[in-house]
């Protein structure tokens, strides 16, 4: 089925032949439309060869699995390392050819990461080394980095950022180090913030951070101790430290080619609603000194203070929407080092209120700016207080079932009003 803009843009001969327009002005018009089917294509051009090359490959490695118990040493040394030589090949081959194009670029990186980290392990199988799966994947991930600079690759960054946090769980410790996570992670920032900078609502900026973001809070959580507590306010300070982020930034792109929001406003949401069960703080780890997990409360005590500055300056340029996301933050951080079994019931209330009243916003906020997803957000963010609360209040069967009617019956109602008011 073709779309509007190729029926306009088979149209524009005829325009001009008519003078309805002249032709200056098709040649701009064909130019924006076919940059625009340029961007839509570029995901497959991107990810068709990355796919193919990957096929190709596991192909290969199943032909030479079949056998290889039956061949020499030699034999098989020389099959490890034949990819990792073709994937070095294509990555000078890239570096020398600076015409080529974002999919070589991202397959040659990608398929020579992969090649070395198979080459490591079938090596090891070769010769009987006897190794670690932590030291393995940091080895990978830090053997991949110079590739992804060198070739300015996205992909290698993000297999990079998938063996940081695989490391930070399987380490031999139970918790992996803090400080070590931020320095790993430290060394993609270059890579993000060149990305961001050329085009940041465009689709590798967004895949980019799709995958960073999950990674680097997978990886901290990694090096956290088993106290829900802790990692209930580092989810709602994280999130909402990347809400305010997005709002400073100011840019009027799709939801979905914003990640930040997304992960950020789940994150905040989550927190909220985990918290607003009294139980949670009566039996969640109650009392937490600050001197017992030192290298845990600095990152939260600093991403607080940075917290603090963020909400301050997103409020004062109007996104009051946006500040009220550190609320939960806050509450939790207050919490945290004191005897929350008495206000407890407070704390759940307080944090209900709030959902509440963020839900409200939301809604109101969509209304206004005519955003009908803003405002379904808020629907959604109300609908699932209301239903947490029927699930937690100690109401018998039947006055549970008029509730949920009523409300789904509310909710209906809204929606079909929100329709309206947006086409109206």
């Amino acid at each position: 089925m073709k779309t509007h803009s190729d029926w306009l843009l088979r149209e524009l001969p005829h325009l001009v032949a008519s003078g309805v327009l002249d032709a200056a002005a098709a040649e701009r018009l064909r130019a924006h439309y076919a940059a625009r089917a340029d961007g839509r294509n570029r995901w497959g051009r991107v990810l068709f060869p990355v796919l193919g090359g990957l096929l190709i490959g596991l192909g290969s490695i199943l032909l030479v699995a079949h056998n290889w118990d039956d061949w020499p040493r030699s034999t098989r040394l020389g099959l490890a390392l034949t990819p990792l030589l073709w994937g070095q090949l294509a990555c000078v081959w890239t570096v020398l050819e600076a015409p080529l194009s974002r999919a070589w670029r991202e397959a040659s990186a990608a398929f020579t990461a992969l090649a070395f980290a198979a080459a490591l392990a079938l090596v090891g199988q070769v010769y009987h080394f006897a190794g670690d799966l932590d030291r393995f994947l940091l080895t990978c991930a830090l053997a991949t980095l110079p590739l992804v600079y060198i070739l300015d690759a996205s992909l290698a960054a993000m297999l990079c950022a998938g063996a940081f946090t695989a490391w930070a769980y399987v380490m031999p410790d139970p918790e992996a180090p803090v400080w070590m996570v931020l320095v790993l992670f430290a060394l993609l920032l270059p890579h993000a913030g060149h990305v961001m900078r050329r085009d940041a609502d465009g689709l590798r900026s967004v895949a980019l951070n799709a995958v960073l973001i999950p990674a680097f809070f997978a990886a901290i959580l990694a090096g956290f101790p088993n106290v829900p507590r802790l990692v209930l306010w580092w989810l709602a300070e994280a999130g909402a430290i990347l809400v305010m982020l997005e709002a400073l930034r100011e840019t009027r792109a799709p939801l979905w080619r914003r990640p930040l929001v997304l992960y950020g406003g789940g994150a905040v949401a989550v927190a909220a609603l985990v918290g607003s069960f009294p139980e949670i703080w009566r039996g969640w780890s109650w009392y937490l000194r600050p001197q017992q997990l030192p290298m845990v409360w600095a990152l939260l005590t600093a991403g607080l203070a940075w917290l603090v500055v963020l909400s301050f300056r997103a409020w004062r340029r109007g996104h009051w929407l946006a500040a009220m996301q550190a609320f939960p933050a806050v509450v939790m951080a207050l919490a945290a080092p004191i005897d929350s079994r008495a206000p407890a019931m407070a704390l759940a209330a307080l944090l209900s209120a709030y959902l509440l009243v963020l839900g409200l916003g939301t809604f109101r906020a969509g209304v206004r700016h005519r955003d009908a997803g803003l405002a379904t957000r808020g629907l959604v963010l109300i609908a699932l207080l209301v239903l947490l609360r029927f699930v937690d209040a100690e109401w018998s069967f039947t006055a549970r079932g008029i509730a949920f009617v009523v409300t789904g019956m509310f909710f209906t109602v809204a929606t079909l009003w929100l329709r309206r008011r947006m086409q109206g």
